[in-house]
């Protein structure tokens, strides 16, 4: 196995699949390497005179922290959408990359395959739908973006706020989600409130500091499913059924339990 200098390495963070590396892991990285030495190569493959990196940035990274100037590579000879596949493989299979980081990364894939999202499903063994959800997580706002590369709201969470409009509104939940957190449950009712016609920018300043716990009331109405009335969610059970047809229903349960065990009057006699 050669190895290569560092300065004909060439990195394309963008198609490396990350927005920036963490330096905590390359120290932590470079200690065991100074100790341990390198247990796994990089890969690149060879570009003209040069080399461009698969996998292992890193890696690279702590080598060049430590002051090296080669390092053990495994040279590969693949075509872009092989090349893509590989990054993208080694780093799902380290739970390297966040989910914004995935998304760029997938949209290049899908860019170099012509089967669409489906062949590509099948190449990495995930569903389409998961594919869909993060491809159209690179389209996400900016702030949205960063919100979820720094793992301060939820996909899930995201999901629901970027449908609110209009872009007041959703700034400010944004916000209260990011800085006091929020779960999708949570979200899906800011979505219920926020379309009501003619519906006031929410306020902010009464929002307690205890997570998400809310200082104001939000109301949403939902069908019973027994009396069929509109009723407000706070007041229905899980199977969206009004307390009152549920305590009717249970009435009627405790009042069949109390009934005499009869006999039909067309049974035979004995």
């Amino acid at each position: 196995m050669p190895d290569i200098l560092l300065t004909n390495i060439d990195v394309t963070h963008a198609r490396n699949g990350r927005r920036e590396l963490d330096r905590d892991h390359v120290s932590r990285l470079a200690a065991e390497i100074a100790r341990l030495g390198l247990l796994h190569p990089i890969t690149v493959r060879k570009t003209g005179a040069r080399y461009e990196l698969i996998a292992g940035n890193h890696r690279l990274e702590a080598f060049r922290f430590l002051g090296k100037e080669t390092i053990p590579a495994i040279i590969r000879d693949d075509a872009d959408d092989i090349a893509a596949e590989l990054r993208l493989t080694e780093n799902l299979q380290r739970n390297q990359l966040s989910p914004l980081e995935e998304a760029h990364q997938l949209q290049e894939l899908l860019d170099l395959e012509p089967g669409g999202v489906d062949a590509l499903a099948r190449r990495l063994n995930r569903g389409p739908e998961w594919i869909l959800d993060r491809i159209e997580l690179a389209q996400y706002p900016p702030d949205f973006q960063d919100a979820i590369h720094a793992r301060r709201i939820s996909l899930a969470v995201a999901k629901h706020l970027v449908r609110i409009m209009p872009l007041e509104a959703r700034n400010a939940y944004l916000k209260h989600a990011i800085e006091h957190g929020c779960s999708a449950n949570t979200a899906r009712l800011w979505v219920q409130e926020a379309s009501r016609e003619n519906a006031p920018p929410p306020d902010m300043s009464d929002f307690s500091s205890l997570g998400q716990t809310q200082a104001f009331t939000t109301t949403t109405h939902v069908k019973c499913f027994g009396c069929e009335t509109q009723t407000d969610l706070n007041e229905t059970e899980n199977r969206r059924l009004c307390k009152s047809c549920l305590k009717a229903i249970e009435e009627a349960q405790r009042t069949t339990q109390r009934l005499p065990e009869l006999t039909p009057s067309w049974a035979p006699t004995a």
